[in-house]
């Protein structure tokens, strides 16, 4: 982590955002369409137990906690998981976690990684490359969302790093 990513998730613990988009979670020769919740509250990127196959399972070193502040059981971590989207592969690391409610989150890891984005009422927005890339949102975002995300200090603090 450097300071970036640092400033990156210190603005969103105190302004969180989630979104539920259909995201193709792709791990070797096994892809999978799924519904993942995209948290700016989530530390990790973190995918239930079972729903990968577990010959891509290994062991953790990390710990984690729920956002009541519960333990969550960690036993398999996996280190090359890619999220697709059209021709573009997002690499992630993913904790696997028996005790969730959603079989995957994308947390502030995930974002970093789409920074600078926008956000619309229907999709989270990001370029790479000059190809535009976009998340599709379940529901639409709410407008208070939406507002909070674009008149954040965020995007100065990063931009003055």
């Amino acid at each position: 982590w450097n300071s970036r990513n640092l400033v990156f998730a210190n603005y969103f613990k105190s302004d969180f955002q989630k979104w539920y988009s259909i995201v193709k979670l792709v791990v070797n020769d096994f892809s999978i369409n799924t519904v993942a919740l995209i948290n700016s509250w989530a530390n990790q990127n973190c995918i239930k137990e079972g729903f990968a196959p577990t010959k891509f399972y290994e062991r953790p070193k990390e710990q984690l906690v729920s956002a009541n502040g519960g333990p969550l059981n960690i036993r398999y971590k996996l280190n090359k998981g890619h999220i697709q989207n059209d021709d573009y592969y997002f690499k992630n690391i993913f904790l696997i976690v028996d005790n969730i409610t959603n079989d995957v989150i994308l947390g502030t890891s995930f974002l970093t990684q789409i920074y600078p984005f926008t956000v619309n009422k229907t999709r989270v927005h990001t370029k790479i490359m000059g190809k535009t890339i976009s998340f599709n949102f379940l529901s639409a975002a709410h407008q208070k969302e939406i507002l909070n995300l674009q008149s954040s200090s965020i995007f100065r603090q990063i931009n003055s790093l």
